[in-house]
């Protein structure tokens, strides 16, 4: 017998998941939607620590069904971005008790927002041209560095460096 609270736990959920998802998830649709839909319902309510069974029931799903959307959906984030963020927005909102995009309904908070998220952009794009720029310093010396690894015995790193610097009249 299932307890009013966890019904109600999982109603919740199922809220939140067809509002980001733009899906039904109790229903028998097969499209990819709505199936990444009850993989992510499947994750949370798995990690709160539910049974296999007890999710399968909500979802009119077997148990086995349960067990391959958990085992599955972890390998599909790294090929849908997308789903991901479905899947973050859809646990914070479970987690935090809140409607999915309500903390962007002002414009005031959309701008502030969107301008967080073009200095983080532009943060982002200065690391990459600085990493860019190491790289083509290590690049032009990576012929040296590959023999001074492949030479250089574990524990001998301190001596190599002082024969490079006497080398170079650095001591």
């Amino acid at each position: 017998m299932i307890s009013d609270k966890i019904k109600q736990e999982m109603k919740d959920l199922e809220e939140i998941i067809n509002k980001v998802f733009c899906v039904e998830i109790i229903s028998d649709v097969r499209k990819r939607d709505y199936v990444y839909g009850r993989m992510v319902f499947s994750n949370i309510m798995r990690d709160r620590g539910h049974r296999l069974e007890l999710i399968g029931g909500f979802l009119n799903k077997d148990h086995s069904t349960i067990t391959y959307y958990t085992s599955t959906l972890s390998h599909l984030y790294d090929q849908d971005p997308i789903l991901m963020s479905k899947y973050l927005e859809c646990k914070k909102c479970f987690n935090d008790g809140r409607e999915p995009g309500v903390y962007m309904t002002t414009e005031n908070s959309m701008k502030n927002k969107l301008i967080q998220l073009q200095a983080d952009l532009d943060s982002a794009l200065l690391d990459k041209q600085r990493l860019l720029a190491e790289q083509e310093k290590v690049k032009r010396l990576n012929k040296i560095i590959k023999i001074i690894n492949f030479n250089t015995p574990t524990g001998q790193e301190d001596d190599v460096e002082k024969k490079i610097q006497r080398m170079f009249n650095l001591i």
